[in-house]
């Protein structure tokens, strides 16, 4: 499309009155010369008299009716009835064959200045539709970068502000397609009542907006006050919801010039920066381009990673605190860089959930764990085994699908596997997650609810999950001793959770004390330092025959 306009963008310019006035006398010398070109070859009966058609045509398409009209008449009486029809023989024209012919130039000046005026009209708003956001009906990317070729607007823009919308792709789904297009409305509005008279707003994306700068304004500062005064909550149908929003932005720099295009890149690269570390305001500096630029790293190199088997996995045990034996591991991946080093799995496992990557990396986790839980059985290590997933892994039936294959594949009961899913997660995706959870619950896969007590302060997807298990975030257990509201909410976890028939896993356990504290609230599972960190596959294996007396029969 760009291309396109770039090809009829000569054919949308009308030019000022000096060009106009220019064109307008050339077109009359060429049609005078055409003229005489025309006595000199010998009259109107030879067909050079149709290259008046041509000033006529050109006037009509880049002057307008009226002057193409003009045109017309000027040409016709120029070849009119003082032109012979044949100059060697001295024979004139009849007065209707003259006439006839200004007729027809008249008629094609008109049908060409109506065709350029109705060409130019559909052109014109072709491109303001190319340029503008349809929902919102202001610039879109393309308009506001059109709009800073210019030398001049663009010598004026002291820096942008971008403004990213979370959750807006959820709400879409949970309330219908024309949800997104009022969320964005209603954002325009609210916009353009506070922001300062001259400036220039954008739409980016469907997820995103931009704000360009100039005069010397402030763009850091302006982040600042729409953090403080711009309202998240909106209400569809009479259901009110909240939208995130992260604000990013970056300064031109007069010393070191920046493209349009890089301004905006910049701060969305500052906008995901303060998403990923919980800042809603946040400005482009050297720290949010190495981040930008590790994750781009580490999302390339972790494909090639998983591709090539070049992840490893540590076994964490979990005990029962009642009567010390173990009763499961869990699996968690591990990936030493040649060059970053040890990446952790929050960093590398975060930045693969923000695209399809997500799922090859689960599909090896399956494959890695369950095939080495397989060897652990036929040395009659029997255990439950924990691996994490995304609710990402659920947007993708081949995942689910994995988890069935590398089962029977391995020979291991359903009942050996317990998928575990943050809080978080699952709490904003309740629907979706609701009929795969029932799905993996019924064929005998135990679920467990990870990083207990730091999602959302409704419980209400407990009643509607297949859960077997709670896990208690490892921030509580850490501080639960020392804090009385860490350990009122422990005590809650496990009152509830038995209430419910589910069983309490306490992570993060890292002493003794924590341990023997756990033991009185009557919490049923842990795991942590104290109890082991996570190992190696060896490690776990003498850790494990160590053990062996002490594992807890698994009735599969």
């Amino acid at each position: 499309m760009e291309a396109f306009f770039h090809i009829v963008t000569p054919y949308l310019y009308e030019g000022g009155l000096k060009s106009k006035i220019v064109m307008f006398m050339g077109l009359v010398v060429v049609t005078i010369l055409g003229s005489l070109l025309v006595y000199d070859t010998g009259g109107t009966h030879l067909p050079y008299v149709h290259l008046l058609y041509v000033p006529v045509i050109i006037a009509g398409f880049w002057l307008g009716i009226a002057a193409g009209i003009s045109f017309a008449v000027f040409a016709g009486l120029l070849v009119g009835p003082f032109m012979p029809l044949d100059v060697v023989k001295d024979i004139s024209q009849t007065t209707q064959e003259w006439l006839l012919r200004l007729g027809f130039f008249t008629l094609i000046a008109l049908l060409t200045g109506m065709g350029a005026q109705i060409t130019r009209a559909y052109l014109k708003a072709l491109k303001r539709r190319y340029l503008t956001d349809p929902e919102t009906k202001i610039r879109n990317y393309k308009g506001l970068e059109a709009f800073y070729k210019d030398a001049e607007h663009f010598e004026a823009l002291m820096g942008i502000v971008v403004i990213k919308l979370r959750q807006v792709h959820d709400v879409e789904k949970a309330f219908g397609l024309e949800t997104m297009s009022y969320v964005a409305r209603k954002t325009k509005e609210r916009l353009t009542e506070i922001l300062p008279k001259g400036t220039l707003l954008g739409r980016i994306s469907s997820d995103a907006f931009a704000i360009c700068l100039e005069n010397k304004k402030d763009p850091l500062k302006l982040a600042h006050h729409l953090s403080q005064h711009l309202e998240r909550t909106y209400k569809f149908e009479k259901i009110p919801f909240l939208i995130e929003m992260y604000f990013g932005s970056s300064i031109q720099l007069k010393r070191e010039p920046d493209s349009f295009k890089g301004l905006v890149r910049k701060a969305l690269i500052a906008a995901d920066h303060g998403f990923q570390n919980n800042l809603e305001v946040c400005t482009y500096n050297e720290e949010t381009q190495d981040f930008s630029e590790r994750n781009v790293y580490i999302l390339h190199e972790l494909r090639e990673a998983i591709d090539q088997d070049l992840l490893s996995l540590n076994y964490q045990p979990i005990i029962s605190l009642k009567k010390d034996e173990v009763i499961g591991m869990e699996a968690l991946a591990r990936w030493g860089h040649p060059e970053l080093g040890m990446v952790s799995p929050l960093e590398f496992t975060g930045i693969a959930e923000q695209t399809q990557l997500i799922n090859p990396y689960t599909k090896w986790l399956l494959k890695k764990s369950l095939s080495q839980l397989s060897l652990w059985r036929k040395d009659n290590l029997d255990f439950v085994l924990s691996l994490n997933f995304s609710m990402k892994n659920f947007e993708d039936p081949t995942v689910v699908q994995e988890i069935f294959r590398v089962l029977e594949e391995y020979e291991i009961p359903p009942q050996m596997l317990e998928v575990e899913v943050t809080e978080t997660a699952i709490a904003r995706n309740l629907s979706k997650a609701a009929d795969i959870l029932h799905s993996l619950r019924e064929s005998g896969i135990k679920v467990a609810i990870d990083d207990f007590g730091t999602g959302q302060s409704s419980l209400n997807y407990l009643f509607e999950l297949p859960v077997d298990v709670l896990k208690i975030d490892q921030v509580f257990i850490r501080s639960m001793l020392d804090n009385s509201a860490a350990e009122a909410i422990i005590r809650s976890a496990i009152m509830m959770g038995h209430e419910m028939n589910l069983k309490v896993i306490a992570e993060g356990i890292e002493t003794k004390e924590h341990l023997d504290h756990l033991k009185k609230l009557g919490c049923d599972y842990g795991q942590g330092y104290y109890i082991s960190r996570p190992m190696p596959v060896e490690l776990a294996t003498s850790w494990l025959n160590a053990k062996r007396g002490h594992l807890m029969k698994i009735h599969a």
